[in-house]
């Protein structure tokens, strides 16, 4: 695991390792929205996987030039677009922009429902994938067990959040083999992500 704001040079290139594994999850979401869009046998299964590409090249654009976005003054040095990466903020407007731009395409080009239900499951193992290689830390714990950090212990919350993503994933072919409701695995999953982020909640270090 890797700390969020770590950079690896390659040659003249700079990139933090909270890109790079955003770059390797985003690819792993890809390629999990067009399969599991074919297990469920979806209508307008290869327009819908040709234009998450587009929501997912725009998220990844607002995650990397976040900070020339929220201070513009970088601008006056066009290397400033090379050396900066994320920051705060960067994450959650990636992920809006993201979710708005299937939004769009959604209404835009009649997608069936369904949809959703492959978004978040794409999403999620896209999720477990990056939160199992970008340490965040947490409040400080009682347990023996988390990261050390100026000889305390503290809350692995990016663990946490991988197990119980992947908890979730692993109970969905479980709980619906049959897919009686069409609706049933989607209401599943919100409630699912809307859980674990009650629960995690008061693990997260106040900003």
């Amino acid at each position: 695991m890797f700390p969020p704001y770590e950079t690896w040079t390659l040659g003249p290139l700079s990139l933090q390792t909270e890109l790079i594994f955003l770059l390797l999850a985003a690819l792993i979401g890809i390629f999990t929205f067009s399969l599991y869009l074919k297990y469920i046998g979806a209508e307008k299964e290869k327009d819908m996987s040709d234009n998450i590409t587009w929501a997912v090249l725009a998220a990844i654009g607002v995650f990397k030039f976040w900070p020339v976005i929220t201070s513009p003054a970088l601008l006056t040095d066009p290397m400033n677009l090379i050396y900066f990466t994320g920051g705060a903020g960067a994450l959650p407007a990636a992920v809006i922009v993201f979710a708005g731009v299937m939004t769009f395409f959604f209404f835009r080009r009649s997608w069936p429902v369904v949809m959703w239900e492959s978004l978040l499951v794409s999403v999620m193992t896209a999720a477990v994938v990056y939160f199992a290689a970008i340490v965040f830390y947490g409040t400080v714990s009682p347990l023996s067990v988390g990261y050390n950090v100026n000889d305390e212990v503290v809350h692995p919350v990016n663990l946490y959040a991988a197990y119980l993503l992947a908890l979730t994933l692993a109970g969905l072919p479980v709980f619906f083999q049959r897919r009686t409701r069409w609706y049933a695995p989607l209401v599943y999953l919100i409630a699912a992500a809307g859980a674990i982020a009650f629960l995690l909640q008061p693990f997260y270090v106040s900003s």
